[in-house]
């Protein structure tokens, strides 16, 4: 096991600034955000379209590779969930 820490940090938003920065990070709407995340060399990406996107990689590659399929199927087809994922957005530091 690595001795660096491993974590992820989340950026949660109100529901009319989630929808923007989901379809558009740039929008001027969401302020100096894009500038911030930019300047310290990190991305955004909604936690529900990650989810989704490993269930769509797990379902075109065979599911048996994929160990949390089945939990994250279900979450994002749980409207609750998928209610609180939408508005969470992980921030990925970008490699030099």
């Amino acid at each position: 096991m690595s001795d660096q820490w491993q974590y992820q940090t989340r950026l949660h938003l109100a529901d009319d600034f989630a929808g923007i920065a989901r379809r558009n990070p740039d929008d001027p709407a969401l302020a100096s955000l894009p500038e911030v995340l930019e300047k310290h060399r990190t991305t955004m990406k909604c936690q529900f379209d990650a989810f989704a996107d490993y269930v769509a990689e797990a379902e075109a590659q065979g599911i048996d590779g994929y160990p949390l399929y089945t939990w994250t199927k279900a979450t994002i087809e749980d409207p609750v969930k998928r209610a609180k994922h939408i508005k969470s957005f992980a921030l990925t530091l970008r490699a030099e």
